[in-house]
């Protein structure tokens, strides 16, 4: 015991000196945002004489359109958040955003647009959609807002109409429409900046939700969720009777040219006067969410095509003219070094610079061209190695393999060709190996390889039936589950050499969400089991031997302020000892394993995006969302210094057994829930092991100690100290390890 006495005396100082200027997180860590990528899915378009103005994404874009056939891309602006619509007049672009605030855009030189107002929202004041007529916006949201726009670089509000929500607004000389939750309203706008109302038509006949409003030649032509309903004005006093409505599905938006009427929807669409079907449709574009005319000029944005133009001619279809390629809905992406591939629905593949995060650049791209929508590339995964890529998907290019060159131009090298039969095939998400991918299809595991001329091979591989592969964990070791619920380790090539290696049991897995880093799976949890109904969580599996991995800490949402806005994680990547996480209601989570035996969540990032995707970029985040956008965060260090920590003040840490051989179990009590940090440390001082570093709520806790180091050795025999620091306070209690 002599020899014990002197060293503890020595050290314990040191130790409680150390606690004294502890930096101790609080609170929950949120992320700082590095950079965005805001070229997501069109969703609203308006012309200014030959110039269009396309808002995908949080991107503002300006095409000219003097020749229809040969459209030329002149500028963008990105805004702080998704564009929601758009208007136009005297050179300047007014654009509603997600967020609810009014943005001026100078566009008088539209080849430098600049953003040089913004009305931020606040209370009712929240804007939607805008209606201009001369200096003044109209704009709809939980009230019917007027804005005076006379001077544009400073927008006034200048009243606050209170309705029930308002759903949109349209104007037709002196008078202003609105759509609202309990019917349509018409105002008198003889003095724009001070709307009278009229009259009103009560809630609406129709289970349907109404979505858009227009007026033209004294008809209101209000598009709902499954159909178009037109209402004669010509009294605005004592509205009529629906005089047209058509059954067409969901509609987004119209356009007229004389008594033609062009909508949007599931297909771009013609109707001739009060005719209740369509003399012409367009067949193979997909969804179309937004419409102008101008003359004999048509222009449509579509969801995945982006901005195509039409002639058009009396008595004749719409002759397609050209297409400019805008943002994409995203369904899967990976980054590989300092570029991330994109697999976009019906919109190819795409590829970005990410060497600068704080902007990220487009340098390739492979279209789907106009052609037939069952010969698209519809990409829902896609796996990077080097210059070359795996591209997995449905229809006519069900598997590609594509090749950026130098300059980021991509080019496909290869197309699967169809089963025998002449049926398309399936084929699911990859993996890269050494000498190429390993590719799931709808009959067996594929190999392809890249022969140095270039030529691609594409063979099926014989593998085990009772093996799902998941994830790779670099250098060719993969893991993936059997049919026991074991995670298993094992090494394989695209040519066919496969050798299992270890294997771990595994309990609530939440199937399909993985990822791996520095010798350590991230493997998503469902912890309803445990206690805690509808949580989830993380299980860490160590595999820096693979031959024998072991189960290391786990954290569970259970305990987190925010738990019942997770429903699973439906995405995984790990970075460094950490590990990102997407959930469709809350947006990101971080895991922190600085301790891999107690790993905690603690931050997350919510902004309403529905991600689809995750991925790392060294430290950082990318994340990827449905509205075909990426957002690459970091996450934001937080701590305060903590006060001066007392000895003595846990009450009852112990260890027992006491001596060890080597394991042993840790006892603490907490008076109040908050951050703890136990370690144990040699009696030199020098730290050997974190046990934990995270939140404990209320009550007495228990921890194992395996008489291992945080390399996972084993410890020599000797005496060692566990320090526990919990809210302010510190203790040290001693344990001797025999062998």
């Amino acid at each position: 015991m002599r020899g014990f006495r002197t060293p503890l005396a020595a050290i314990l100082p040191m130790l409680l000196a150390t606690a004294a200027t502890a930096q101790v997180p609080i609170g929950e860590p949120g992320f700082d945002v590095v950079g965005r990528w805001a070229p997501g899915t069109p969703r609203a378009l308006v012309l200014d004489g030959r110039v269009a103005y396309l808002g995908h994404g949080a991107r503002l874009e300006a095409v000219n359109l003097s020749n229809p056939e040969v459209p030329e891309r002149l500028a963008f602006v990105d805004l702080p958040a998704p564009v929601t619509d758009l208007a136009a007049h005297n050179g300047y672009v007014y654009a509603t955003t997600d967020d609810g605030a009014f943005n001026v855009v100078d566009a008088r030189d539209p080849r430098q647009l600049r953003l040089v107002a913004r009305l931020e929202p606040s209370g009712d004041a929240a804007y939607r959609r805008v209606e201009l007529a001369g200096d003044v916006a109209y704009c709809a949201g939980p009230a019917l807002s007027v804005i005076d726009i006379g001077a544009p670089a400073k927008p006034r509000v200048a009243a606050t109409l209170a309705t029930t929500p308002c759903i949109d607004v349209a104007t037709e000389g002196n008078r202003l429409y609105a759509i609202c939750d309990d019917g349509l309203h018409v105002l008198d706008i003889a003095d724009p900046l001070a709307p009278l109302p009229l009259a009103a038509v009560s809630a609406w006949d129709t289970w349907q939700t109404p979505v858009w409003l227009q007026a033209h030649d004294g008809i209101a032509y209000i598009g709902f969720s499954g159909s178009i309903r037109a209402l004669r004005l010509t009294d605005p006093t004592n509205p009529g009777a629906f005089v047209w409505s058509v059954a067409i599905g969901s509609t987004s938006a119209a356009a007229f040219r004389g008594a033609e009427i062009y909508t949007t929807g599931r297909r771009a669409a013609r109707y001739q006067g009060r005719v209740a079907t369509p003399d012409w449709r367009e067949s193979d574009l997909g969804e179309a969410v937004a419409v102008a005319v101008d003359d004999d000029l048509l222009v449509v944005a579509y969801e995945w095509a982006g901005l195509v133009t039409y002639a058009l001619r009396e008595g004749a279809d719409p002759r397609r003219l050209a297409m400019v390629e805008a943002g994409a809905r995203i369904w899967n992406a990976t980054v590989d070094g300092t570029r991330a591939w994109l697999a976009c629905y019906r919109a190819g593949v795409r590829l970005l610079d990410l060497s600068n995060p704080a902007s990220p650049r487009l340098v390739g791209s492979l279209a789907t061209g106009l052609g037939p929508v069952e010969a698209q590339i519809s990409a829902y995964s896609v796996c990077a190695r080097g210059d070359r890529a795996v591209v997995t998907g449905i229809g006519g290019a069900s598997l590609l393999v594509v090749e950026a060159a130098a300059d980021g131009t991509l080019r496909e090298i290869f197309q699967a060709p169809p089963a025998a039969d002449g049926s398309y095939r399936t084929f699911g998400g990859a993996v890269s190996t050494s000498d190429g991918w390993i590719v799931w299809g709808d009959d067996a595991p594929y190999g392809v390889r890249v022969a140095p001329d270039g030529s691609v091979d594409l063979a099926p591989l014989a593998w085990p039936s009772d093996l799902r592969c998941v994830g790779s964990a670099g250098d060719d070791l993969f893991y993936g589950y059997d049919d026991q619920n074991r995670l298993c380790l094992f090494t394989a090539t695209a040519s066919g050499a496969l050798q299992r290696l270890g294997a771990v049991s595994l309990a609530d897995l939440d199937w399909g969400n993985s990822g791996a880093r520095n010798g350590l799976v991230w493997i998503s949890t469902y912890d309803g089991m445990d206690g805690f109904e509808g949580a989830y969580g993380m299980q860490l599996v160590d595999i820096s031997d693979p031959v024998n991995p072991r189960l290391r800490g786990r954290a569970s949402t259970a305990i987190l302020p925010f738990a019942d806005h997770i429903d699973g994680f439906f995405g995984l990547t790990a970075a460094g000892s950490n590990a990102f996480a997407i959930s469709r209601r809350l947006g990101m989570v971080m895991a922190e394993a600085s301790n891999p035996d107690a790993p905690m969540l603690r931050r997350f990032w919510c902004n309403g995006s529905n991600p689809v995707a995750i991925a790392a970029l060294g430290d950082l985040a990318c994340l990827f969302d449905m509205r075909g956008m990426m957002t690459i965060l970091r996450p934001q260090p937080r701590t305060v210094a903590a006060a001066p920590l007392a000895p003595a003040q846990v009450a009852g840490l112990s260890v027992a057994p006491n001596p060890c051989n080597p394991r042993a179990m840790i006892t603490f009590t907490m008076a109040d829930a908050g951050p703890a940090n136990v370690r144990v440390f040699d009696a030199r001082g020098r730290l050997v092991r974190q046990l934990h570093d995270g939140w404990f709520e209320t009550g007495t806790h228990e921890m194992l100690w395996s008489g291992d180091d945080d390399n996972g050795r084993p410890v020599a025999a000797g005496v060692y100290l566990v320090r526990a620091t919990t809210n302010g306070h510190a203790d040290v209690a001693r344990v001797t390890v025999v062998k």
